[in-house]
């Protein structure tokens, strides 16, 4: 891997110095100051190149994450709880459809355990267990400091 980033910078840096010596001779400069026009212009080029690659990162990691949001989506098929038993192997409680159904799920397999009636089960534990709105942690963060902004000295005079 490093050998690779070592060529990509190799790459990179010969583009830039080709990118550079052709404004140089563009602009006729070949004295003193040519040398600071030079490396300007090298570092402008591989700037600009950093930006182009961090551009099409950016654009194929939205890509991919929108691609696998997509299916793990489903409105017929919802895991409500998993319980790990063992290393490697865990319970899960699967909504499929309206029913639901208890599975074990190891590394290399599934199997169906049961069908659980839904009058059987405590859904309501599981919306207390959702994380809170972000909002409703910074309403509860700002009523703290509202409450706490009396006297600051701690009490001492």
């Amino acid at each position: 891997m490093m050998n690779k980033l070592s060529e990509m910078g190799t790459v990179l840096y010969t583009l830039a110095d080709s990118l550079s010596e052709n404004a140089a001779e563009a602009t006729g400069t070949l004295d003193r100051s040519g040398y600071a026009i030079n490396g300007i212009a090298r570092f402008i080029s591989v700037l600009l190149i950093f930006v182009f690659v961090l551009g099409i990162t950016y654009l194929t990691t939205r890509f991919v994450g929108r691609t696998g949001q997509s299916r793990a989506r489903s409105a017929n098929i919802e895991v409500i709880e998993a319980v790990r038993n063992a290393e490697g192997k865990m319970l899960q409680l699967v909504r499929v459809g309206g029913k639901y159904i208890i599975i074990a799920v190891g590394k290399e397999s599934q199997t169906f355990i049961c069908e659980v009636d839904e009058n059987m089960l405590d859904l309501s534990a599981r919306e207390e267990a959702l994380a809170p709105a972000f909002s409703d942690i910074l309403n509860r963060f700002k009523k703290s400091n509202d409450t706490g902004t009396g006297d600051k000295s701690g009490g001492q005079g």
